[in-house]
């Protein structure tokens, strides 16, 4: 995989592809996305000069305090400059934890076999069982993701889908799915595995379930966020880190 032209290609469409339900707003240096009706409010920066840098990080603050909205901003360590994160952690962001992004190409992708039951979610039983499960393995509340895969269902929308994987008839971990036709980039979101079902292959086999499912849908490669628990299972299917990504948050 030729890196530089991977993230050049993905930089390309995070900067002005429109995903599904989602409004954005493409400025010099930032792309504002909006989604659930203002209810989940991202920015991303692209070649922002450090000269300036602070006004830019207060126009995006006024402009998010003035909608009542609190506001994630997500940097990339490639990106410039690379004193961004400091930047915004001085003017009051919460700086999450740095992630290593990976990327896997599809190409070979065909099959995969698992010791466990894999399925989407497809009704509202499935979304309550996703739901517990979610929230028991993250310790946080899951209604607006729960309510965002909800209106796919209503909508036969394949772009937010969910799955759950079950050891002997027990749900025992979740995983998202991110698609997009226009796109080149299917993203894999929120896997995540009960404690007591750790350490038995759920989360791999939930990574290459929903990456041959991106392969069928047509896209290119698929990319995952990774935080330290599942970096080096994903370098060993196949995935190779691009960059890491900061996420900053601002609470109004």
């Amino acid at each position: 995989m030729d890196i530089e032209t991977v993230l050049s290609a993905f930089d390309a469409e995070r900067r002005s592809l429109v995903g599904a339900d989602e409004v954005i707003e493409i400025l010099p240096w930032v792309t504002r996305r909006s989604y659930l009706g203002g209810a989940i409010n991202m920015v991303e920066s692209f070649g922002l000069p450090s000269v300036g840098i602070d006004v830019e990080i207060q126009s995006q603050i006024e402009h998010f305090r003035g909608l009542g909205q609190s506001f994630e901003w997500k940097t990339y360590s490639h990106d410039s400059p690379p004193e961004l994160v400091r930047h915004l952690e001085s003017a009051g962001f919460e700086v999450g934890e740095t992630e290593a992004f990976v990327a896997r190409e599809l190409s070979s992708v065909r099959s995969f076999s698992a010791d466990f039951d894999i399925r989407p979610v497809q009704t509202r039983q499935d979304l309550d069982c996703f739901r517990r499960v979610a929230e028991a393995v993250f310790k946080k509340d899951y209604a607006l993701t729960t309510q965002d895969l909800a209106d796919n269902l209503d909508q036969g929308s394949a772009a937010h889908t969910a799955y759950i994987a079950s050891t002997d008839g027990t749900p025992a971990a979740i995983g998202r799915l991110y698609l997009n036709s226009a796109s080149q980039f299917s993203g894999l979101y929120g896997g995540g595995t009960l404690p007591e079902f750790r350490g038995r292959g759920l989360y791999q086999a939930l990574v290459e379930a929903r990456a041959l499912i991106a392969a069928r849908f047509g896209a290119r490669y698929v990319f995952v966020d990774a935080l330290p628990t599942s970096f080096p299972i994903l370098l060993r299917l196949g995935f190779t880190k691009l960059t890491e990504t900061t996420p900053c948050t601002f609470t109004v």
